[in-house]
């Protein structure tokens, strides 16, 4: 079977999204890669008392660590920062060992720190080029700057052609290219290609006009589908520990409109959400499209239509993505509870 290493830390955002829970965040990530006979064979998690954006040296932390004997995560005693620290580098010397005697076949990055605590482990890798995936934007750009194997050349293929296919359809219909963009947001932004695809497009109708059509549908597919998601695991979650990670994910969303990946976790565990935030994307899109609205994304939700080309038109699509999304993931959770309850 195949290996992965875990590496990472309970990070900024990521706290308020399980990193302050690692056994059971590292739990769900096992538990995903399992049914693709994928197995954990390293971890070095650091797991602060507090989010990493307000840490200092003696900020009290554990290293999360993989016990190959006993096959199960295990962590240290409580200690500063300072120390969790370089705990964590000589674990990482030892991970880069493992990696470059081809023991581990692949890595799962979240907030890294690729130029620091975790620079023997993706050196290792990116020598290898075993494949890395993970979160956190600027520590993942870093390490494909250090030749990390994270966007493949077919991902970068799938990025021009998706380019190509949204600007075939902006040129000839707006409701066709607002179906279609509106339909591979997300598929885009998980497969990697979302830097490639989309975001030239947005930044470039941005700086002729000030605003933009697929600018709008970012807000729609992505941002307004994710609150819906998130929404609906507040109020109606399979089982209550969903609504505590839910909570911060839709606030984040709606108060600063970015962080879509909060419905990660719903969406990877359930195929009628994971279908439902597609078809609430393409049906947003669509109105988007109808309504020929432009705007922007990276924004307060509450504040972006007053920031696009028609007000009412762009906060009649946000509604139709954040409901839609909201009553698939209803009946998702519905369908679960009842089968569980029948058990």
């Amino acid at each position: 079977m195949k290996k992965i290493a875990i590496l990472g830390s309970s990070g900024g955002n990521l706290y308020n999204l399980g990193g302050k829970e690692p056994l059971k965040l590292i739990g769900e990530i096992e538990k995903q890669v399992s049914s693709a006979d994928i197995i954990i064979g390293a971890v070095q998690f650091i797991g602060a008392n507090a989010s990493m954006d307000h840490v200092s040296e003696k900020t009290l932390s554990r290293l999360y660590y993989f016990d190959k004997d006993e096959k199960t995560v295990k962590f240290s005693e409580e200690k500063s920062l300072k120390e969790t620290n370089e705990d964590a580098k000589k674990l990482d010397g030892e991970i880069a060992d493992l990696i470059n005697k081809g023991e581990i076949d692949g890595l799962v990055l979240m907030s890294c720190d690729p130029n620091g605590i975790n620079k023997l482990a993706i050196k290792a890798a990116a020598e290898k080029k075993i494949p890395i995936v993970g979160t956190g934007g600027t520590s993942m750009a870093t390490v494909q700057s250090l030749s990390g194997r994270v966007i493949a050349p077919l991902a970068l293929m799938l990025g021009d052609g998706i380019r190509y296919l949204i600007n075939t359809a902006l040129s000839f219909n707006s409701v066709l290219a607002g179906t279609i963009a509106g339909l591979l947001m997300w598929p885009a932004i998980m497969g990697g290609v979302y830097h490639a695809a989309i975001l030239p497009i947005v930044l470039l109708e941005m700086e002729k006009t000030g605003s933009s059509f697929l600018g709008a549908i970012d807000m729609t597919a992505l941002v307004m589908v994710s609150a819906g998601i998130t929404l609906a695991n507040i109020i109606y979650p399979k089982q209550k520990s969903e609504a505590a990670i839910a909570g911060p994910g839709f606030i984040i969303n709606v108060a600063f409109g970015t962080f879509v990946e909060a419905s990660y976790p719903f969406m990877f565990s359930d195929k009628i959400v994971f279908a439902g935030a597609l078809i609430s994307g393409a049906l947003s899109g669509t109105f988007v499209g109808l309504f020929n609205v432009k705007g922007t994304a990276y924004v307060p939700s509450v504040t972006a239509p007053f920031l696009s080309t028609n007000a009412l038109g762009f906060t009649i699509c946000m509604l139709i993505a954040l409901v839609s999304s909201f009553l698939f993931t209803i009946f998702a959770n519905r369908l679960k509870r009842q089968k569980k309850g029948a058990l």
